[in-house]
């Protein structure tokens, strides 16, 4: 809240909209509430007025935040229930989360006298955008409701990674969270001309990125040729999203995917086994290892092992195949848990993330076999 309250106070915004979950979880209430109220408090000095909707994180919070501090900070939508604020010739519409669940489409109730105003409208939402309504447990809308009506844009809490359909903008988080959320991170800015508000534009205002890389593995040999081709690919990756970035990163995170065809004597679970301790500076940035994907492939015929009996021949064709039916039992499997009353909150993985890490380990595995083999 600290970089966003910055960057909008020295560009003189006029307003900041908050859609939602600025808090990560009721739980952070008391770590959170006295730094969010002091930058509402130096927005408010600074002349910015700030709007917004509660998400399902923070519905309590903002509620709360609403009621002592109501002063620096305009909440709509207050209890499931629309509303709107005019300000400096601006209408803004929106709708707050009444709990931390909602598996009805808020625009069902959308109130369409909402939109009797002469002047811009933008609304306010955060909500699941969706392409049908079946199964979101998080006001799960579809973007042809945002679009049948005369806002002139939809900024939308909910997912971390910022993203554009139609009228609808996704904030997402303003810096990243974890490393999951790689890309740049900022916030949408909107500017008025003339009576009319012009297009939401993305500004990168975070100096710290994650991002995946690729190392080319192919022909490596031995660990020190690994760790060398590594250390490259760090200062490469660098480079190229420094020059990318439109302001300077502070911090780079990288999740670094291994391709090519590898040694079958190289131990590559043994070479990469301190990989996330990896870090060097470049040019006062921090650049490190967060992770890494094994997408290398055999130098030995996997054709071959195949046909042979027992467990080099049965992981051989595993790794041939393209049946998922492994992973698809997982899929289903959790699924049907993810539909339960008490557990359809989980993040459950997709066919394609089993599919690698089932068949990273069953490359390992037959690595191993194979070195052992040959040490026989």
């Amino acid at each position: 809240m600290r970089l966003v309250a910055d960057y909008v106070i020295a560009h003189g915004y006029d307003v900041l909209l908050l859609s939602g979950d600025v808090m990560d979880s009721e739980d952070s209430w008391f770590s959170c509430y006295g730094p969010l109220v002091l930058q509402l408090q130096r927005l408010k000095n600074a002349g910015v007025h700030v709007i917004a909707v509660a998400g399902n994180h923070d519905f309590r919070v903002f509620s709360q935040i609403a009621g002592s501090d109501s002063d620096k900070l305009s909440i709509l939508g207050h209890d499931g229930k629309w509303s709107f604020e005019d300000f400096n010739g601006v209408r803004f519409i929106g709708w707050s989360f009444p709990d931390s669940w909602f598996k009805t489409d808020p625009m069902l109730s959308y109130d369409r006298t909402l939109e009797d105003f002469s002047g811009p409208m933008i609304g306010l939402l955060h909500c699941d955008l969706m392409s049908s309504l079946h199964g979101s447990n998080y006001a799960g809308v579809l973007s042809s409701e945002l679009e049948n009506t005369k806002a002139r844009c939809w900024m939308l809490g909910h997912i971390h990674q910022s993203g554009a359909q139609g009228k609808a903008f996704y904030c997402g988080s303003p810096v990243p969270l974890d490393r999951s959320e790689k890309g740049f991170h900022g916030i949408w800015s909107i500017e008025e001309k003339n009576g009319v508000l012009l297009s939401p534009e993305f500004v990168q205002i975070s100096p710290a990125v994650y991002s995946d890389w690729e190392i080319k593995a192919g022909s490596v040999h031995d660990r020190q040729e690994l760790e060398n081709r590594i250390a490259s690919g760090c200062k490469a990756a660098f480079y190229s999203l420094s020059d990318a970035s439109a302001i300077p990163l502070k911090s780079v995170g990288l999740n670094l995917e291994f391709t090519g065809a590898t040694d079958r004597n190289l131990d590559l679970d043994s070479a990469l086994a301190g990989i996330k301790d990896f870090s060097l500076t470049i040019e006062e940035t921090e650049v490190s290892v967060t992770g890494f994907t094994d997408h290398t492939e055999f130098d030995t015929d996997l054709e071959q092992l195949s046909g042979r009996p027992g467990p080099i021949g049965v992981l051989a064709k595993y790794l041939l195949s393209r049946s998922n039916t492994i992973e698809n039992g997982i899929s289903e499997s959790l699924a049907r848990v993810q539909n339960g009353p008490y557990f359809s909150c989980l993040d459950i993985k997709g066919d394609n993330d089993f599919d690698n890490e089932i068949k990273e380990a069953a490359k390992r595995l037959l690595r191993q076999m194979l070195r052992q083999e040959a040490a026989v």
